[in-house]
């Protein structure tokens, strides 16, 4: 009676730990079609692994947000982008913004037309004469800093849209960085 009673139990049990394990192998295969729907998709062709000097870049250059957070104190404090310019400053701004980093050399804020084309020149590190240029406007009331088409860090693959970093190879989930490009 004994035997019978543990064989029911194990039988009745049995189907949970099925489940269970069905449930693992579920999530799995989940993260491996979203890895590979990723990869196949129309917007991963133009992705890429990061180098060193690009992640550097990415981090250093394009991660100072010093100056795009002044244009926008900029434009809240006059309503429009055309005082936001080199040697302007206001009160809770300055252009253009002081900057400690060692992996920018310069940076410069000129106005065209409604617009402020910021140029952040990069260190002689990551190669001669490398900018990243953001053509700031004002979009339904707030500020927007999409990269412009002109940067040189773009030909010079330093800067791009839609980067993928995968930092293993084997990685399920790669790191998406999104940039919007004005052409």
């Amino acid at each position: 009676m004994k035997f019978k009673n543990v064989l029911g139990c194990t039988l009745a049990i049995l189907p949970m730990f099925c489940a269970v394990e069905s449930q693992a192998g579920l999530s799995d295969e989940y993260d491996k079609a979203m890895y590979e729907k990723k990869h196949n998709s129309e917007g991963y062709k133009n992705t890429q692994k990061l180098n060193a000097k690009q992640k550097l870049f990415l981090r250093e250059v394009m991660g100072n947000r010093s100056t795009l957070t002044q244009i926008e104190l900029c434009h809240m404090s006059n309503d429009n982008l055309k005082q936001c310019k080199d040697g302007s400053q206001g009160m809770g701004w300055r252009l253009p913004a002081n900057n400690n980093s060692k992996y920018i050399s310069n940076v410069t804020v000129r106005v065209e037309g409604n617009d402020s084309i910021i140029t952040i020149t990069a260190s002689p590190e990551f190669g001669e004469n490398v900018t990243l240029i953001y053509d700031c406007s004002v979009v339904s009331g707030h500020v927007e800093c999409p990269i412009s088409s002109k940067s040189s860090c773009l030909e010079k693959d330093l800067c791009s849209a839609g980067i993928f970093d995968v930092s293993q190879e084997n990685s399920k989930r790669p790191s998406e960085i999104e940039f919007k490009i004005k052409k």
